[in-house]
């Protein structure tokens, strides 16, 4: 099927979305995307990408949603497409609600609705999924009565849309978990009830599972069990028809504490190993959470092989001199012991074969481990590329309103003041002769080089005193008007020069004129300043963000890689003072992006340490083999009972919102990459951690210090 309008494909996808047919979904959004390119509509295009990274989402396959919208986003930004990219903030905020990072969320949806809000005509879809988003944010960190007011203005603009039935579906469910979490059940049934009628009319099945699932539990809690099991299984058989193994999860979680509540254990036992099942097919997150013992299990295997190999070796040097001694036994006693030296001598050669055999199929294990230790440590490497690229985003969009703002506004009284100017040109061009011209010129030339000199209020004063005193022998009108704008424009020496314009009598508008000119230049330098500023901020992230080839390294300088994080985190590192010293050669070749990532993840670390507010030192010395880089903060240390587990994955004293444990792992990971190490310690204010790298490595001995380990 074609449509005249490329539009028409991302309803139809949508349609099929909530319908949860997400094979059809998928194929109207490929077959868009195509059409798109030949027609050169890249905005329909990248609209139809975040649809597909939606569906990816809902499927569960977070980081390809991720790095989808982080692509459409880059385009957005770059061609100033707001529309498009308060669209893509929304669903990049989907992702992040569907992982639980609930402070990420938060950002994405709520700079998703300033902007959707500031266009001229808005989707109303997006603005009411993106109100629905913020207020189950908020409901699930506790802030009940503002989940309660983003969900009425959301029913208030899909009511008055007349139109998608399955939003008003998801904003009825999510306001009856909102009064279940208040205790009021009956009401939430009602709500949920209404959900359910609005499914069945539109036939939009996304969120059914959910639906039924908690109309179950509110069952269960009114101990009314054969309904709560007969949606109990109505929600599980939708999810399972739908494909939404994430939600089919989350059914039997909840169909685990119901059954757990009532001490039905041959239900909780059922249901647990459902769930166990279920999890196997989610192999990321099944490998994330057995890395731990993955490693222990192939460090056991290694060490009772290499016990096994040495007792082998120790077993056939005594087995060979044996046969020496037997060889010289058997050439006195050939003839008469032959028939059991080949007997012997066949059971040591099968005893051998057998031995390599083992020792062969040992070496595989370990290899297929290790393949499967790097493969999983690559990946979290990726995620957590990603999750500093989307902290990062924000931070950058945050920083970047300060010099537009100041852009915007000076732009704008250059413009007023230009027209004004005219508007004084025109009436009093025929008024002046050309020698007060000459020295309305002049004036204006010494008024614009002294703007350069910036005054405080008290120096201000003290000009405008001077300037005053000068005056007072002067017979003229508007004289107090004549001061004022002779301090604005700074000029207070030999003021006699300018007789003909403060004597004549237009003489506050011949000032003005000066005046104009140098306003329009002070506000052509601001804003210059802040496009330099802006320039840097987004110089810095390109830098950060555009960089491909993972495996290919290059020569790169320390220093600069650290600034463009510093950079890039300035609106993390508020109220942080940073002192960087730098001695020697900060030369080193390595993989850019792998070094940016240990270098923001110790950051991160060092401004949550001290709570944005204290000293982080970066000490960088270069010597002849070698580069070491000291990150030393304030914040307090690291605890005596945390010591032995600083560098385990998944240990964080962080909340879940605020970091998975992974960091300190994953950078360790890669400096051990580039055959270098990284240590840390207690000082008097805080913690320290030393990093310290060889400046001369190439691809051929990359991982070398991994094989150490």
């Amino acid at each position: 099927m074609h449509f005249e309008n490329l539009d028409e494909y991302i309803s139809k996808g949508r349609y099929y979305f909530f319908q949860a047919d997400f094979d059809s979904a998928l194929y109207y959004t490929d077959l868009g995307q195509s059409l798109a390119i030949d027609g050169n509509d890249m905005l329909t295009f990248h609209r139809l990408r975040n649809l597909e990274g939606y569906i990816h989402a809902i499927k569960g396959n977070y980081d390809s949603a991720f790095m989808i919208h982080i692509e459409v986003l880059q385009v957005a930004e770059k061609n100033d497409l707001d529309s498009l990219w308060a669209e893509t903030m929304f669903y990049l905020g989907n992702t992040k609600l569907a992982l639980s990072n609930l402070e990420d969320a938060e950002g994405y949806f709520s700079e998703s609705l300033k902007y959707l809000k500031e266009l001229e005509s808005p989707d109303p879809f997006y603005i009411c999924s993106a109100l629905n988003g913020l207020a189950q944010v908020n409901m699930m960190l506790g802030n009940v009565s503002v989940a309660g007011e983003l969900l009425s203005e959301a029913r208030s603009l899909l009511e008055s849309a007349g139109s998608y039935p399955g939003l008003l579906a998801t904003n009825y469910w999510i306001s009856s978990d909102l009064l279940i979490t208040q205790g009021q059940y009956n009401p939430a049934l009602r709500q949920l009830l209404t959900a359910d009628a609005l499914i069945q009319q539109s036939g939009e099945e996304l969120i059914i599972p959910a639906v039924y699932c908690s109309i179950a539990e509110i069952n269960g809690k009114l101990n009314k069990k054969d309904k709560a099991d007969e949606y109990f299984r109505i929600a599980l058989q939708k999810s399972q028809e739908n494909q939404q193994l994430q939600w089919k999860l989350k059914v039997y979680d909840a169909m685990f504490d119901y059954y757990y509540d009532l001490r039905d254990f041959e239900e909780t036992t059922e249901v647990l190993l459902n769930i166990s099942n279920l999890k196997k097919q989610l192999a990321l997150d099944q490998k994330r959470l057995t890395i731990s013992n993955i490693e222990n299990d192939v460090e056991r295997k290694f060490e009772s092989l290499r016990a096994e190999m040495l007792e082998s070796q120790l077993a056939r040097e005594k087995r060979s001199n044996q046969i020496q001694k037997l060889w010289i036994f058997l050439a006195v006693l050939i003839l008469t012991y032959f028939l059991g030296f080949v007997i012997v001598f066949r059971r040591i050669t099968r005893q051998k074969n057998e031995t390599r055999n083992v020792l062969e199929s040992k070496n595989a294990e370990i290899r297929d481990r290790n393949e499967l230790i790097e493969e999983t440590q690559n990946r979290l490497i990726r995620s957590e590329k990603m999750a500093i690229l989307g902290r990062l985003s924000a931070g950058i969009a945050h920083e970047l309103n300060n010099p537009f703002g100041a852009i915007k506004s000076n732009v704008e009284l250059i413009h007023h003041i230009q027209y004004r100017e005219l508007e004084k040109w025109a009436e009093i061009a025929d008024l002046i002769d050309k020698e007060t011209f000459n020295s309305l010129l002049n004036l204006t030339r010494i008024a614009l080089t002294t703007q350069e000199n910036t005054l405080s209020t008290k120096e201000e004063r003290k000009l405008k005193r001077r300037i005053g005193k000068f005056f007072e022998e002067v017979a003229i009108e508007n004289k107090d008007e004549v001061i004022e704008i002779f301090t604005d424009l700074k000029v207070v020496d030999d003021l006699n020069r300018f007789t003909l314009i403060y004597s004549h009598d237009r003489n506050i508008d011949l000032l003005d004129l000066a005046l104009y000119v140098v306003n329009r230049s002070q506000s052509t330098n601001t804003a210059m300043i802040a496009l330099s500023k802006a320039e840097k901020i987004l110089s810095s992230f390109r830098m950060y963000s555009y960089k491909r080839g993972w495996a290919n390294m290059q020569t790169l300088n320390v220093s600069e890689s650290i600034n463009t994080m510093l950079l890039l985190q300035r609106n993390q590192l508020k109220g942080i003072e940073v002192i960087k010293k730098e001695k020697g050669d900060l030369h080193v070749n390595g993989i850019p992006d792998e070094l940016s990532q240990v270098w923001s993840n110790l950051l991160s670390n060092a401004s949550f340490a001290m709570k944005k507010s204290g000293t982080l030192e970066i000490n960088m010395t270069g010597s002849t083999d070698e580069v070491v880089v000291e990150f030393e903060d304030t914040g307090g240390g690291i605890h005596v009972a945390d010591k032995e587990n600083v560098f385990e994955p998944f240990f964080t004293t962080k909340s879940e919102t605020e970091g998975n444990g992974l960091g300190l792992d994953i950078s360790r990971y890669i400096i051990l990459k580039h055959n270098g190490k990284i240590d840390w310690e207690n000082t008097s204010k805080g913690a320290k951690f030393t990093v310290t790298l060889p400046k001369h490595i190439d691809e051929g001995s990359l991982n070398a210090g991994l094989d150490e380990q």
